[in-house]
């Protein structure tokens, strides 16, 4: 009887450890439930926020929305601002949307109140989520389930990978993440990205997703607990060393106007384009060739400042042009001209195209240093770079001083008659005509959309980049 008492004791001794285990898991089983569906709320809602801030930022409203950050709404802002809360430290440019003001933007859905940077399409959670010791205010901060690795090993060193970016329209590219490098088990990648400027990060759960600003973007990849180094990659227009920058798009530095009195520059050195005859039905704005357009031989536009690079420095010229069909009776279709209206040859120089060889040329006068191979392009928008890739002149036989570029592309050229070094420092910088030829002004039959000028030799890359720019804003075939 002992003996049988004795293991009736430890059998229930066991079962009602065994009972008590299966309690915990059930118990630990069920908060996780509960925890996994507030967070998937939690998330669904800071989507839906980011997704209408963002439709309402591209609609460009001017009147604010939201409050002012006062009283006790500073005191949780306070909280909230902070790096070992949101990770945001600036309330800059931030309003707080309570539950009303989100119903009157006919935004469904959504139960929790926010702060807002539209300026920086930026969402914050005023309340935030509070999960196993640690609250959570942004998409950035939330852990996603289904990102869970399903084996990490933490010897396996951090993930690497590639970007490359496609320009499919004005401000808007595809950014694409491929070639990812990690030793260990990873079944799917997010991506989190940051534009230089904006405080908080977005994320995208496809490796291919696309941006509507320019600028320089802050990439990693994630999964669970690993995470790649930081990766930047720049979007847009090559800017450094960008002396002049004349766009037909955006003629002003506020955006685009047809009826401007100057064509703006864009670089930074406010080297405005004087209109000389312009406004005018011989020389005007057209939006329908995105530039300004040149049919009469007074009339062109002018820098207001020299342009400050001498005649042995690397450089690079790019024009984005359209020749018309008509002819006139001037051969040279010249988007850039510098130097005096005389064509002095040491002192004087232009880069254009002639409608009766179909030539690319570089030179002064009729005399070109440089000519490339034959391409037809009346009636079509191309675009059209030279670079200076050392010092010294441009020269018959001196193949490595200078390269001509036709829609991104190196092209054959060849280097004729006499030495060139043209004295940028002393001269303007003329669009839409060059020298004059029995006292007339020969000009650019046809539009031009951009003229960019850089004092040094750009790369392959950055030639290629800004052609896939304008290839993509001024629809070159």
């Amino acid at each position: 009887m002992q003996n049988s008492k004795g293991i009736t004791l430890v059998s229930l001794v066991i079962t009602i450890i065994v009972l008590l285990i299966l309690a915990s898991i059930a118990t630990y089983s069920g908060f996780n439930v509960v925890n996994s569906s507030k967070l998937t709320a939690f998330t669904a809602e800071l989507k839906v926020m980011q997704t209408q801030v963002n439709t309402i930022y591209q609609e460009n409203k001017q009147e604010p929305i939201g409050q002012e950050i006062t009283g006790d709404i500073q005191t949780q802002a306070n909280i909230v601002f902070t790096e070992s809360e949101s990770g945001i430290t600036s309330q800059d440019g931030y309003r707080y949307w309570n539950q009303e003001q989100i119903k009157e933007l006919g935004i469904e859905g959504v139960e929790q109140e926010f702060f807002v940077n539209l300026e920086k399409r930026s969402v914050v959670s005023y309340q935030g989520l509070r999960l196993e010791g640690k609250t959570y205010y942004t998409l950035a901060q939330v852990p996603n389930g289904l990102y869970n690795v399903g084996y990490e090993n933490p010897n396996e060193g951090k993930p690497t990978f590639q970007i490359d970016g496609e320009c499919i329209g004005a401000e808007k590219w595809r950014i694409t993440i491929s070639n990812i490098q990690y030793n260990g088990y990873i079944e799917k990648w997010q991506v989190k990205y940051q534009l230089e400027g904006q405080e908080s990060w977005n994320t995208s759960e496809d490796l291919s997703f696309v941006v509507n600003k320019d600028g320089t973007y802050k990439i990693q990849i994630v999964n669970g607990n690993v995470i790649s180094e930081e990766q930047t990659k720049y979007l847009g227009y090559a800017k450094d060393g960008l002396q002049l920058y004349y766009d037909g798009m955006n003629n002003t530095r506020n955006g685009n106007n047809p009826n401007a009195t100057a064509w703006e520059d864009l670089s930074g050195n406010e080297n405005d384009g004087i209109f000389y005859n312009m406004n005018t039905e011989k020389g005007y704005y057209s939006a329908d060739e995105k530039g300004y357009v040149f049919l009469e031989n007074a009339s062109y536009i002018e820098s207001k400042n020299k342009i400050g690079i001498s005649g042995d420095a690397l450089y690079t010229m790019e024009a984005v042009m359209k020749p018309f069909d008509e002819t006139v009776p001037y051969q040279g279709r010249t988007p850039l001209w510098w130097g005096s209206e005389t064509a002095d040859d040491s002192k004087s120089a232009t880069m254009s195209y002639n409608y009766i060889t179909s030539k690319f040329v570089l030179g002064f006068v009729n005399s070109a240093i440089i000519s490339n191979d034959t391409y037809h392009i009346l009636g079509q928008t191309v675009n059209m770079a030279f670079r200076k890739t050392s010092s010294g002149e441009i020269k018959s036989g001196d193949t490595e001083v200078g390269i001509i570029s036709y829609n991104g592309k190196e092209i054959p050229s060849t280097y004729t008659g006499k030495t060139f070094t043209p004295n940028l420092l002393d001269t303007k910088v003329q669009i839409g005509r060059s020298w004059q030829w029995n006292n007339e002004n020969r000009t650019l039959y046809g539009s031009i959309q951009a003229i960019r000028i850089y004092n040094r030799a750009l790369t392959d890359e950055e030639i290629e980049m800004n052609y896939q720019i304008d290839k993509a804003r001024f629809h070159i075939k």
